[in-house]
């Protein structure tokens, strides 16, 4: 399986390198034990390292979105606002997004996040 990242192309070549890394490594099992797991490592750390470069780059997108329609103001001023957008992209990294703009907003959903757990 290998996975392609139409965002970043550095995120698919990595991935591309792992995933390649990887069957090599189930590939050659049998063989060399040894080698097998450590291609396998390898492949997946590559794997995993262009998975977090495309979500980085979707993620910086999603909030050039954002500050290219001037809705921070909007999210610092309006805590249903700042909900929605939270929830438009539900991660840790928006909250903090949230909370440079409005750091009692930022609480309040993670106060909201840890009562529904």
């Amino acid at each position: 399986m290998i996975f392609w990242y139409k965002n970043s192309f550095l995120a698919s070549v990595l991935s591309i390198f792992g995933c390649a890394m990887a069957m090599a490594g189930i590939v050659s099992f049998s063989e060399d034990a040894e080698l097998a797991v450590i291609l396998l490592v390898i492949g997946v750390v590559f794997a995993i390292w262009g998975k977090q470069i495309s979500n980085n780059k979707a993620f910086k997108k999603w909030w050039k979105q954002i500050e290219d329609n001037n809705l921070e103001t909007a999210i610092a001023q309006d805590l249903n606002t700042a909900v929605a957008t939270y929830q438009k992209n539900p991660q840790q990294r928006t909250i903090k997004k949230i909370a440079a703009l409005n750091p009692a907003f930022a609480e309040h959903i993670r106060k909201n996040i840890a009562n529904k757990k």
